[in-house]
């Protein structure tokens, strides 16, 4: 498993056409922020990031967050998602959804596909402010 002490690539650039997990990885901060890089599509695929936290009493994997809008890139894209334990839920122009939810030393992305359409992507897993001065 992956333990972050900075940014983490939890998925590669690739073409996929199926839903796909990231490894298990550990996040020690209270906050991040989640990039997904679209580079290239065919046809129009349909992509929903989640994550999910391990719980190890069940030893079952379970939905801590999944994005509320559904992305149909039709070429390349990057999509900003924000992830803050404070009520404070930071808004912009640039950022496509931010959420307050509680972090995990366990977890694994997810990025459900709604259909068999290649897009190409990478996701980054990214420290905000882990000394506590910021969002």
């Amino acid at each position: 498993m992956a333990t972050q002490d900075t940014d983490l690539t939890l998925l590669s650039s690739a073409a996929r056409i199926a839903t796909t997990y990231s490894s298990e990885f550990a996040w020690l901060d209270a906050k991040a922020f989640m990039v997904v890089n679209v580079t290239a599509t065919s046809a129009s695929p349909t992509i929903t990031p989640g994550v999910e936290v391990y719980d190890a009493t069940s030893g079952t994997w379970v939905t801590m967050w999944t994005a509320a809008v559904p992305k149909s890139p039709s070429g390349t894209a990057s999509y900003l998602y924000i992830f803050t334990d404070t009520g404070f839920v930071p808004t912009g122009g640039a950022i496509t959804e931010s959420k307050q939810v509680y972090l995990a030393p366990r977890m694994r992305l997810i990025v459900t596909h709604a259909d068999a359409d290649s897009c190409t992507y990478s996701v980054g897993m990214n420290r905000v402010n882990s000394n506590n001065l910021g969002i």
